[in-house]
């Protein structure tokens, strides 16, 4: 007997209303299986691998919110920030409450330097969760580098943050922030907290370099600056004696040549005015050497300047736009030698924190007091120089190196001193262990005279070479040590001019 076809349809749906739910659950089986595979994975730093499951879970629930988010973190962990970002917020468009994802979504724009696309995402799981782990600095790293430092501040002194490297950083930009809002001396407490939290950390060096940029302002603001520099030398050559005679005008050893001298250098600034953007400044510098052993080379100049200083933003770049006017009358044996006017004004950018270009021009009036005995001799004259020097920093100006160019003409009233000069320079410093600071400076000049000189019936073409090291120590606040050597060397087509030296440097310099 055949059973009825009613009970036959019956059973057949009973059997596929049984199956249903084991076949849907067939997929989530999977995905779940390559879920916990790619956890696995991701745990071990197999990150490609941990990549191939997730997506293997993604085809078989393309609108879970939790597997897009991992996909998020995975291609994080990959440094592919664009494509998680888009998980991130695929996660979101699922479920937009989803915190987690929210926050990961606003790093990783942080990380791309997207800095205004992160502050939404940021502040939503603020509102949600305003205590979660590392919120506060990334969210105020977004607001720092979009120009909202009290926000930025706020968050930063809030920040739960207990990595030893994310503690740094925080108080790190603590600081930045507390100097953009005009607090240094808050700010010089944030480098000092750092320090003392992790002395090894590698922006412990850079916050012992801003709390002395910050003593420095600290200093610029006053009115009133002193500084004082005493050296004792010993000079191999301070009658800048030719390495050969000059048949009949000069034989080697005619005059005592090397010899201690005592140096002595002051200078006095006041800021006549300041302002946000612009400070006005004059000064007076002494400058004397006492030449012991050498008799009429003792040197004394008089040094009256005003310069004004202008600070600004050009191309989205601070620059420094500075013009100095000079006047300084020279004694030779203290009988007036020289007077000199020099107006120089220069332009400095700082293109990032590791570079800075410098460019200058001067012009300069010469006026010797003594006329000598042959017209093409006189010395009077007008120089026009213009160049550039180029900074490369590093550690927070710890170290640094230089390169530079100059030009200069000089037009003399006599024949015999009107050149052409091309000068050429670079240098560096390093600073040691213990602060110890070794500056090492290296210029080469030629200078192409234009007429036949009229003593030796020969054209004069010189070779400068001045090399200079120094090693300086801070030994208490504003009071430094240094012991310095220079080697100078001029080779010359005429014997004259031809000469090398030595001076040999211990010295001090005060700063009040």
């Amino acid at each position: 007997m055949r059973p009825p076809f009613y009970a036959i349809l019956g059973f057949m749906l009973a059997l596929s209303i049984l199956a249903a739910p084991a076949r849907a659950a067939e997929p989530q089986s999977e995905a779940a299986k390559s879920v916990i595979s790619g956890t696995g994975n991701y745990k071990a730093g197999e990150y490609n691998k941990a990549l191939d499951d997730f997506t293997k879970a993604r085809e078989l629930l393309p609108d879970d919110p939790d597997v897009l988010f991992y996909l998020g973190m995975t291609y994080m962990k990959l440094t592919e920030p664009e494509r998680a970002a888009e998980f991130f917020q695929m996660a979101l468009d699922k479920k937009p409450d989803f915190t987690d994802a929210s926050f990961q979504l606003g790093s990783t724009h942080v990380i791309m330097k997207e800095y205004a696309e992160s502050i939404p995402h940021l502040e939503a799981v603020r509102d949600r969760e305003p205590g979660k782990l590392n919120l506060g600095y990334m969210l105020g790293l977004a607001y720092y580098n979009t120009g909202q430092f009290d926000k930025a501040l706020d968050s930063f002194e809030k920040a739960n943050v207990t990595d030893k490297k994310i503690v740094s950083l925080n108080l790190y930009y603590t600081g930045l922030t507390k100097v953009r809002l005009g607090k240094l001396d808050e700010a010089e407490s944030a480098y000092k907290e750092l320090i003392n939290v992790d002395p090894a950390s590698p922006l412990a060096p850079s916050s012992e370099r801003l709390m002395d940029v910050l003593a420095a302002v600290a200093q610029s603001k006053k009115k009133f600056h002193v500084q004082m520099t005493a050296k004792m030398q010993y000079d191999t050559n301070a009658i800048l004696e030719p390495t050969a005679d000059v048949p009949g005008i000069l034989n080697i050893g005619d005059k005592a040549r090397r010899t201690p001298v005592e140096f002595l250098y002051l200078r006095g600034d006041y800021s006549a005015l300041q302002t946000k953007n612009d400070d006005i400044s004059i000064s007076y510098s002494l400058l004397n050497t006492f030449n012991n052993n050498a008799d009429g080379v003792d040197f004394q100049d008089h040094i009256f300047s005003i310069s004004e200083l202008h600070k600004g933003i050009a191309w989205k770049k601070p620059y420094y736009l500075r013009a100095t006017y000079t006047y300084d009358h020279a004694l030779l044996d203290y009988s007036c030698y020289l007077n000199r006017h020099t107006f120089r004004p220069s332009f400095t950018l700082i293109e990032s924190p590791k570079h800075l270009t410098l460019i200058q021009y001067s012009l300069q009036g010469k006026n010797f007091v003594n006329t000598p005995p042959v017209r093409e001799e006189e010395r009077d004259a007008i120089n026009q120089e213009l160049g550039l020097v180029h900074y490369m920093r590093y550690a927070g100006d710890r170290h640094y190196m230089y390169g530079g160019y100059f030009r200069d003409k000089e037009s003399a009233s006599g024949e015999n001193w009107s050149y052409l000069g091309d000068k050429f320079m670079a240098g560096g410093q390093y600073t040691l262990p213990g602060k110890f600071r070794l500056n090492l400076d290296y210029s080469y000049k030629v200078l192409d005279f234009d007429n036949e000189n009229s003593m030796f019936n020969k054209q004069r073409e010189d070779h400068n070479h001045i090399l200079s090291a120094t090693l300086t120590k801070e030994l208490v606040k504003n009071l430094f040590v240094s012991l310095e050597f220079l080697y100078n060397r001029s080779v010359s087509s005429l014997p004259l001019y031809d000469f090398q030296k030595r001076v040999y440097s211990i010295g001090a310099v005060w700063r009040f």
